[in-house]
């Protein structure tokens, strides 16, 4: 893998994180605290996280492309198969 995958890789994954811990924080602010000032205030970093990702120099097809999400990080031997519950 290339510095620049391995690059497109760690910004990808984190922006996604960032976007779903947002939404979260919105879910919270809209249901639970049911406070439209702080549903909007997350709902607007939410953007600002979106638009700071769409300057950079990479598009949004690089960055799926690089995910590679079918190929295990760890070595085949400290992968632990999920049980049946």
């Amino acid at each position: 893998m290339t510095a620049k995958t391995s690059l497109l890789r760690l910004i990808d994954a984190n922006v996604n994180r960032a976007l779903e811990g947002l939404r979260v924080c919105e879910d919270v602010a809209r249901f639970h605290l049911e406070s439209p000032r702080a549903f909007r205030h997350a709902r607007a970093l939410r953007h600002a996280v979106a638009q700071a990702v769409r300057k950079l120099p990479a598009t949004p097809t690089d960055l799926v492309r690089a995910r590679e999400s079918l190929a295990p990080v760890a070595p085949k031997d400290e992968i632990v198969p999920l049980r049946n519950q």
